[in-house]
């Protein structure tokens, strides 16, 4: 399953697979100025600003970026967690390649945002391929599959 979030729209969804809707928003503001700002917000916490690991790759000084898309997406289907994906352009400051990525999230409920890994690449793109760092540092492989949109 994959479902593109509206910019700025509220949805309600449960991300974390306790049987209760999380209220779920994600817009950008100031787009395309020095000052934007990118808000992913759960359940009123703001992790686009709280969250040090994603306010790290909104804000990446290597980099040009364009955010495009942010996506529920079911990594798992005989798991009850849905995950969160964001998509977005990187452009080297040095050669003005773009290269599109995808960072990957788990709610894990009161509160807990998980960073699981990145593709390169998107995921609606099923020949992409993103590592899941578990805490024990050994990086498990997976292929992204689009089981229904």
């Amino acid at each position: 399953m994959t479902i593109c979030l509206q910019t700025e729209e509220v949805c309600s969804f449960d991300l974390d697979g306790d049987g209760q809707s999380e209220k779920i928003q994600f817009f950008i503001d100031k787009m395309g100025s020095a000052n934007t700002d990118v808000h992913f917000i759960i359940d009123g916490t703001d992790y686009g600003v709280e969250h040090q690991a994603l306010s790290g790759q909104f804000s990446d000084d290597n980099y040009l970026f364009c955010w495009t898309k942010c996506y529920l997406y079911d990594m798992d289907p005989t798991d009850d967690m849905t995950e969160i994906a964001f998509q977005m352009n990187y452009i080297s400051w040095k050669d003005d390649i773009v290269t599109p990525y995808t960072f990957l999230y788990r709610y894990e409920g009161n509160g807990v945002l998980t960073y699981l890994g990145r593709i390169k690449g998107t995921i609606t793109d099923p020949t992409a391929v993103f590592y899941i760092m578990p805490q024990d540092g050994e990086a498990e492989e997976h292929q992204c599959v689009n089981y229904a949109d």
